[in-house]
């Protein structure tokens, strides 16, 4: 654990534990498996932002947010409400909402409470190109 570097904004308490300690605790301590996993989704999360915001649009970062996701993190729908999104992409509750019903109008997503289908994921990759973001206004 020498060779092991850690930074942090605030001050904090660390332990060094072995894979195979960690492991054990996952295994046996309910609670800890679930901080861990909310650890991992934030940090997938914070991973996700930092991907979508290097892009210059509204639309560009929700359409891309959303075909990352679809990919990575949850192919079987989105379950996140458009706040979350919205947090997520650096964008509006409203912003994300347009842009969330020019999808479903165009047949790409379905919307139900609290989730998110892909319906037609190449209609989404297609948009998360340079050349189909010019064809809508961008915000």
């Amino acid at each position: 654990y020498e060779n092991q570097m850690l930074s942090a904004y605030t001050d904090v308490d660390a332990i060094c534990i072995s894979r195979k300690e960690a492991l054990e605790l996952m295994r046996d301590n309910f609670n800890f498996s679930l901080t861990m996993l909310n650890k991992y989704a934030d940090l997938a999360g914070i991973l996700l932002y930092e991907s979508v915001n290097l892009l210059r649009s509204a639309r560009r970062r929700i359409i891309n947010f959303l075909a990352m996701y679809e990919t990575a993190l949850k192919p079987n729908g989105i379950i996140l409400t458009q706040e979350e999104i919205a947090t997520i992409t650096g964008t509006t509750l409203p912003t994300v909402a347009r842009e969330l019903k020019v999808l479903r109008n165009m047949g790409i997503i379905e919307t139900s409470r609290k989730q998110i289908v892909i319906r037609d994921a190449q209609k989404l990759y297609e948009l998360c190109s340079d050349a189909a973001q010019k064809d809508g206004p961008e915000n």
